[in-house]
């Protein structure tokens, strides 16, 4: 009688606790906090970038980390990156959600011009962060 040893279980655990440095990276934890401190403490400052469009800014960079980091697991593959493709709609469809359609919606949100720009700025830091990234490896 043989001992049964589930391999792909262990593969698996060893598959999620690599891809953990994804979620440990310190500009993303930097990030994802002075998103919380500005969501939760810091406004109103009086300052319209940091009152209106600071966290619309790291909420891209923190969303395509969350993204690349729950593709590595599905793919067990610890190099997956976004490709710009992706990148791109990944923005179109935040902008448009949360600055067209959104709006209709909910009385208190408003689409703003400015909004999409602070995303597209946020898609391009994570784009320059994922080649920063990959050419240290």
């Amino acid at each position: 009688m043989g001992v049964y040893c589930n391999h792909e279980f262990f593969h698996l655990a060893i598959c999620i606790r690599s891809r953990m440095k994804t979620f440990t990276r310190w500009w993303f934890l930097l990030f994802s906090a002075v998103a919380l401190l500005n969501r939760y403490y810091i406004r109103p400052s009086g300052n319209t970038f940091i009152d209106g469009y600071l966290n619309d800014f790291l909420a891209m960079p923190i969303l395509f980390q969350l993204c690349k980091g729950t593709m590595r697991m599905l793919y067990q593959d610890s190099k997956k990156q976004i490709n710009t493709p992706q990148l791109v709609v990944g923005c179109i469809f935040v902008s448009v959600f949360f600055e067209v359609i959104f709006p209709q919606f909910n009385p208190k949100a408003s689409g703003d011009f400015v909004d999409v720009m602070a995303y597209v700025m946020g898609t391009f830091c994570f784009g320059y962060i994922q080649k920063w990234e990959s050419a240290q490896i």
